[in-house]
């Protein structure tokens, strides 16, 4: 088993140099990794099944590229997901795809199954599609912190903003989907806020492979 490093950042940073010298376990061991978690920001960032694969396939196939450049990596979870971002917003732009956020419309069939207590798996389908209706900022920053466990640290990083700006896009991401929520299912917010919760901490858990997996 290999030693516990002191940092997962320092970690990785050992592995991208094996990898840049040629050491091809050491890319498939930051694949095997991080496979979930980029696949699920993509998903969530993305609205066709084909642009998430275009995406997250772009994206390692530029970390490759930076690997034959011999670059040194301090941070490569912050530069993978700082790729990740760059490519989607990219398609993002390309095609337009933003919309205006509506308070009141839904998918009648799907508002039908809640109602009549479809369970868990209709409710997470629901409050992804409440996400594709958020501006892509605040998305991003509220699925990298509620869903991926990034910091607001590192998130603003990564977005070219402060802290607080982070924090503010999370929130009000938080904010919109409560509303949406509570809106289309006739919830009180404080309900529709627990099952953001509930989701956010199953994907949280989810996305990175356990040890030994």
């Amino acid at each position: 088993m290999t030693p516990a490093p002191e940092t997962r950042d320092a970690y990785d940073q050992a592995l991208f140099a094996r990898f840049v010298d040629g050491e091809q376990d050491a890319f498939k061991e930051l694949y095997d990794f991080y496979e979930r978690p980029l696949m699920l920001y993509c998903r969530h960032m993305l609205t066709t099944p084909q642009e998430t694969q275009d995406v997250f396939q772009e994206t390692w196939l530029r970390v490759i590229r930076i690997r034959t450049r011999k670059e040194t990596v301090e941070r490569f979870r912050a530069m993978l997901f700082t790729i990740a971002r760059n490519v989607a917003i990219n398609h993002l732009r390309d095609r337009q795809s933003n919309r205006p956020i509506s308070l009141t419309a839904i998918d009648v069939e799907n508002n039908r199954a809640l109602s009549t207590g479809g369970g868990f798996d209709e409710m997470e389908d629901l409050i992804n599609r409440a996400m594709k209706r958020l501006p892509e900022t605040q998305r991003e920053a509220f699925i990298m912190h509620s869903m991926l466990g990034y910091t607001f640290q590192e998130i603003a990083e990564m977005q070219g903003i402060t802290m607080t700006g982070a924090k503010t896009r999370a929130f009000r991401a938080r904010c919109y989907l409560r509303t949406l929520l509570s809106n289309w299912l006739g919830l009180a917010e404080e309900e529709a806020d627990e099952h953001i919760a509930t989701r956010s901490m199953k994907q949280q858990s989810r996305s990175y492979k356990s040890e030994g997996e």
